[in-house]
């Protein structure tokens, strides 16, 4: 309600300005057209110049004292938080503005201890550092080059990228790589379907490679985010 007064008042604002203005030029001064319209002009840019910059700095003082707040109450936070042990390693998190509660942050510590309490699971603790923690299966699916979560009739292709290193697990018929598909030298294995689904607006890059197994119903999915494969 406020701000429709504030439109309303702003736009009678403008519109008396330039009537007060042609008013002046034309009818009090007699002023030919020419004149009459620089003279216009020059009245409008000292009506409305003024208010206009005043608005701009206004938004401008407001937005710095934002970001000056929230840059207080963040330096505040990972200064709290960097008392609780074992905390140290997300701090460069915290300090980008990651949000995470106190009870969200020993949670993840907790994580990212018992990830370090296991062998082959303790190299993959930067991703819980880095805010994006994998589960135990998707660790182990990566872990180890013998885990396969395709059908076998992905299996060459499945092989071929884990060791490139460019697959992620994410369900036991559903892996998604970060690669962009060398066109004419991808190896699709033979009875695989590939479609590509091209981005729905110039703005996203959400444009991929779909392969999937018409028998077993297994899909690889190729981001089109990573490097080009094979190379």
């Amino acid at each position: 309600m406020l701000r429709a007064l504030a439109l309303a008042a702003i736009t009678l604002y403008i519109v008396a300005a330039i009537a007060g203005a042609s008013y002046y030029a034309v009818e009090i001064r007699k002023l030919p057209h020419t004149e009459a319209n620089l003279l216009i002009g020059l009245i409008l840019t000292v009506l409305l110049v003024p208010p206009a910059i005043y608005a701009i700095s206004r938004d401008s003082i407001a937005g710095r004292r934002r970001r000056s707040t929230w840059q207080a109450e963040k330096d505040a936070r990972v200064a709290a938080f960097s008392q609780i042990p074992g905390a140290a390693p997300f701090l460069p998190l915290l300090r980008s503005g990651y949000p995470m509660t106190e009870a969200e942050l020993r949670s993840q510590i907790a994580r990212a201890n018992d990830l370090l309490a296991v062998p082959h699971r303790a190299p993959f603790v930067q991703s819980v550092y880095d805010g994006r923690p994998l589960t135990n299966e998707q660790i182990d699916y990566l872990a180890f080059p013998d885990q396969f979560a395709l059908c076998e009739h992905f299996r060459p292709l499945e092989a071929a990228l884990k060791q490139a290193g460019l697959l992620s697990f994410h369900s036991p018929d559903r892996v998604v790589g970060s690669f962009r598909p060398q066109v004419g030298e991808f190896p699709i294995p033979p009875g695989i379907e590939q479609h590509y689904i091209s981005r729905s607006s110039p703005r996203e890059d959400d444009d991929h490679f779909l392969y999937q197994c018409p028998v077993c119903q297994n899909t690889l999915v190729a981001t089109c985010n990573g490097p080009l494969w094979p190379p």
